[in-house]
Formats: C-alpha cells, structure tokens, sequence
C-alpha cells in the first residue's frame, strides 16, 4: 500500500526570524515522504507590503518603494546563509520575477490615489511566493527535491478580495491536473493565495495559509498536517495572565472549532473544516483528532 501524504506547514516567523530557516530546511529534508509543504510570507513581509500599498495610495510612492526594499531586503538577509553563490544569484531574479509587478501595481495606486481590495490582493501575494521560490531553491541545493508550487494554478475562489471563499469542485478539477507533476518531487506551495474563475489573485484573509495547509491535505487525502511554529501550541490558557497555563496535548475537532468560535487566534472554522471532513471520510472518530503543534526551533 502506498504511504499517505503528509501536509507540513511553516509560519512567518518560522521562516522569517533570523537562524530558523536552516531548521526548517532539516525538517522538511528529515521528513517522511510523500510530503507538501504549505509556506507564508517571511516574517512581516505582508505587513511592509500593506504599508506600501497605503503609502501608494497617499501618493507617497517614495515610502512605497522604500517599504518594497524592506521585503527585499529581509528576503535576501534569510537566503544568504543557505544559498550558493549560484543560487544567490538565480533567487535574485526570482525576487525581480515577484516584486516588479507589485512595484508597477503601487505606481498606478500611486497615480489614481485608490487601492481598491483586488489590487492589494495583487500585491499581498507577493511574499508567499517569495517564501516558495527560497525555501524551493535551498531545499534543491541540499538534494531535495523542491518543488515551487503557486497554489493560485489549483486554488479558485469567488472575488471577495481580502478573505475570499474557495470553490471546491473547481478547485478539486484543477488540483487533480497539476499534482500530476508533483511525483517524486517536494511541493512547496504558497499558503494564502488563490485566483478567481477570470485569473484575478484573490488572498484568504485570517490563518489563509493553515487553510490551504488543510485543504491541501483535503486534496491529498493526507494522512496529517503539522503545523510548525514557534510556540508551544495550544494552551489551557493565555500564558500572560495566567502562569500555570500548560500545552494540551490533544484536542477534537469539535473543541477546535468551538475555539475557533470564539476567536482564538491559532485557530479558524475554515481551517479546521477540511481535516474534520477528511477525517469523517476515513471513518476515524473526531476525538482521537490532534491538535497539537510543533517547534520549528
């Protein structure tokens, strides 16, 4: 019988804090395979890039460009300790590949003094697929098969920019084309990114990238996801107020989502959906369901 896919997902800090990102490239390379990775943008990518996109739209195109040199930058700073002097290189034009488009998109803001949501949806994207072509391109110096994956080639949404929903027989059609390229290799596919039916990018809003880590694993028929990050997990309660809060080892999906309801941070119905529908298919109880997460450091 053929193993089970394995669906790992890493964070914005697990990728963007200096020092991790070699971690993380010994995780995936140590994993079991088959295995998908699922990346965000590195640390407060996405954040500079909404700062530029406003900062556009103020007609301060100056400071827009300066915060686009902030992603650069950052970009470069994570991939010197774990590229080649050749690989160095080719991600520089990977980086040209991603930003100027954006660049482009914030001189017309710049120029119409708007930024409606689908155009910063043409510009939030932008980091994840940074993050992809990285951690692609050092996991091949390494002799891993990295794969660099754009989600938005599978993943169809509505046009609610912002936080749009993901049409899931489109997707699934879509999907069932491209993973036929994914033998033998180690897909690293962009968290938080989709397009519509006509192509336009569309972003998933809240926890998008832990939502296409399980709607991937959805997909896949995964046997799990991990989530990779650099807390402890799920608590028993907020540590800041209360100090004997330990990690819960496990949780249903059920309680997940009942968090979820409530406004816990980790968690997001949308990204609980998938696994619990996965799980009900494969005649697994919700409770015997983990919910842990794991270090990336």
């Amino acid at each position: 019988m053929q193993p089970k896919w394995q669906v790992y997902k890493f964070g914005g800090s697990s990728l963007g804090t200096s020092g991790r990102l070699p971690r993380v490239l010994e995780l995936i390379a140590a994993a079991p395979r088959p295995l998908a990775v699922v990346v965000s943008a590195l640390g407060d990518t996405t954040d500079w890039l909404l700062l530029a996109a406003r900062s556009a739209a103020e007609g301060e195109i100056a400071q827009a460009r300066a915060e686009l040199a902030r992603v650069r930058e950052l970009a470069l700073g994570r991939a010197r300790p774990v590229l080649t002097t050749h690989g160095l290189r080719a991600f520089r034009t990977d980086l040209d590949a991603v930003l100027l488009p954006v660049e482009r998109v914030l001189s017309g803001i710049e120029l119409t003094r708007e930024c409606s949501p689908r155009s910063l949806d043409a510009i939030l994207h932008a980091g994840e697929r940074i993050s992809v072509a990285l951690v692609s391109r050092a996991l091949r110096e390494r002799d891993v098969p990295g794969l660099a994956v754009d989600a938005r080639d599978f993943v169809v949404t509505d046009d609610n920019f912002g936080s749009a929903a993901v049409e899931p027989a489109l997707t699934a059609a879509k999907f069932a084309v491209a993973a036929k390229d994914w033998t033998g290799t180690v897909p690293i596919v962009t968290g938080f990114i989709a397009r519509t039916r006509d192509g336009h990018t569309t972003t998933l809003g809240r926890n998008g990238s832990d939502y296409t880590a399980t709607f991937l694993a959805s997909l896949l028929r995964a046997e799990a996801v991990t989530v990779w990050t650099d807390v402890l997990g799920v608590m028993t309660a907020d540590p800041n107020l209360v100090r004997e809060a330990s990690p819960v080892d496990r949780l249903s999906y059920d309680e997940a989502l009942e968090l979820a309801y409530f406004g816990t941070r980790m968690f997001h119905s949308r990204t609980i959906i998938p696994p619990a529908g996965l799980r009900r298919r494969a005649g697994h109880p919700q409770h015997h369901a983990a919910a842990g997460t794991r270090h990336a450091h």
